[in-house]
C-alpha cells in the first residue's frame, strides 16, 4: 500500500521512513505508530480494568494483623478490620464490600448455635458480628483455615461474581456503579466441588444498602 508525499507528491510505501524521490520524512507513517501506540495503551488500561473488578482489599490494609493465630483469643485486629471495612465502605459508596468470616465449631456445639441466625446459606449460617467476637473469645468457635471460594449472585441478572480462592479471613469487593441492588452469598470450603458455585448452596436475598460493609460471619456446616 503506498501514500502520496505530502512534499513533491510522489508515491511512496506506507511504512518507508522518507520518501525516495525527495527525502521528506513520511508523515503517514508516524502516524500509524502513533495510532498503534494508542491502541496498546488502551488495550492495557482495559485489562487493568477487568483485573480491578474484583478487587481485594485485605492486600496492605491486613499486613502485619495476627490474622486467626492469637494463642491469647485476643480479636482486637478482626475488630479493628470490621471498622475499617465499614470505613471503607461509607467512603466508596460505589463498591460492594463483603468481609468474610469462615467460622468452625464443633459438632455438637453448631445446633445450639443455629438460635444465633441472622441470616442462611445452603452450607452455613450467619451470625452476628457481635456474636461472633464474643464466641471467638470463648473458644466456642473458631476462625475456619481450610481454603475455601466466596460468590455472590446477583439477584436480577443471575450474574455469579467469584473470588480466588482464600484461607482465614477475607476482604473482597466489587466495584460495580451500584448495578447490584439485591444479592445471595455463598461460601464453598475445600472438598465441596470445584469451579462453578454450588446450585444449591445460595443464601437468602440481601437488598443492597449502599455504603455497607457486609460482614460474612459464616458458621459453616460440618
Amino acid at each position: 500500500m503506498t501514500v502520496t508525499c505530502r512534499n513533491c507528491g510522489a508515491a511512496i510505501g506506507r511504512l518507508a521512513a522518507s520518501c525516495g524521490r525527495c527525502g521528506a520524512p513520511n508523515a503517514a507513517r508516524r502516524m500509524l505508530f502513533a495510532t498503534a501506540a494508542t491502541v496498546l495503551v488502551l488495550a492495557a488500561a482495559a485489562a487493568v480494568a477487568a483485573i480491578l473488578a474484583l478487587r481485594d482489599p485485605s492486600r496492605g490494609l491486613l499486613a502485619g494483623l495476627r490474622i486467626g493465630t492469637s494463642g491469647a483469643r485476643d480479636y482486637a485486629w478482626l475488630s479493628k478490620v470490621m471498622k475499617d471495612c465499614d470505613d471503607e465502605a461509607a467512603k466508596d459508596k460505589a463498591t460492594l464490600h463483603f468481609l468474610v468470616i469462615p467460622l468452625r465449631a464443633d459438632a455438637a456445639q453448631q445446633q445450639s448455635l443455629r438460635s444465633l441466625t441472622v441470616n442462611t446459606m445452603g452450607n452455613a449460617i450467619i451470625i452476628s458480628g457481635e456474636d461472633t467476637l464474643r464466641l471467638l473469645r470463648a473458644g466456642t468457635v473458631a476462625i475456619l483455615q481450610d481454603p475455601y471460594v466466596f460468590s455472590i449472585r446477583d439477584e436480577a441478572t443471575k450474574v455469579v461474581y467469584r473470588w480466588d480462592r482464600a484461607t482465614s479471613v477475607k476482604w473482597v469487593s466489587t466495584k460495580d456503579d451500584g448495578a447490584v441492588r439485591s444479592f445471595r452469598m455463598q461460601i464453598r470450603p475445600q472438598g465441596q466441588g470445584s469451579g462453578e458455585a454450588l446450585p444449591d448452596a445460595w443464601g437468602n436475598a440481601i437488598a443492597r444498602q449502599d455504603g455497607n460493609c457486609y460482614w460474612v460471619n459464616a458458621l459453616i456446616a460440618r
